[in-house]
Formats: structure tokens, C-alpha cells, sequence
């Protein structure tokens, strides 16, 4: 029905939006990669799978040892039921 939690916090504001969670990590480029591609393939059918692997490959060794900062911010929202039961 949402195509996304932004969409359901616009449309029904919570009672209570609680941050629980709010830092900056590190991760190597190759971590990135490797995570990027267990979510999604990447590339999916458009890129040959040969042609893929070489593609990541030449990036992780341009990357060397690089990593990237990225930052996890999570909320916990919080509805009464008849907030919810509107829907």
C-alpha cells in the first residue's frame, strides 16, 4: 500500500517519533560493493554477467583500500490504532 515509510508519515502523522538510532560508519569501498550487490543485483539483466564481474572488479582496485562514510538514522514512529484503522 506505501511505497515507503516517508510516504506513510506524510499521509498519518505519528503520535511519537522517537530517533533510537543515529551514527556515522565506515566501510570499505569493496564492503559497499559486495552489500550492494547481495541487495540488488547490480546491473541486473541489462550488463552481462562477465562483463559485471570485470566492471567490479577494475573498481575495487581503483578503490584500493578507500572507504566511505555513510550514516544510519533510524526512527521508531509510533500510531494509536484508530490512527491506523482509518486507513
Amino acid at each position: 500500500m506505501w511505497q515507503n515509510e516517508q510516504e506513510l508519515l506524510a499521509a498519518v502523522p505519528p503520535k511519537r517519533l522517537e530517533r533510537v538510532r543515529d551514527e556515522v560508519v565506515e566501510v570499505s569501498v569493496a564492503e559497499a560493493f559486495r552489500r550492494l550487490d547481495a541487495k540488488r543485483p547490480f546491473g541486473g539483466q541489462m550488463v552481462p554477467p562477465e562483463f559485471k564481474e570485470q566492471m567490479i572488479r577494475r573498481i575495487m582496485d581503483m578503490a584500493g583500500g578507500q572507504v566511505v562514510h555513510r550514516r544510519i538514522a533510524e526512527d521508531l514512529a509510533v500510531w494509536s490504532a484508530d490512527q491506523l484503522s482509518a486507513l
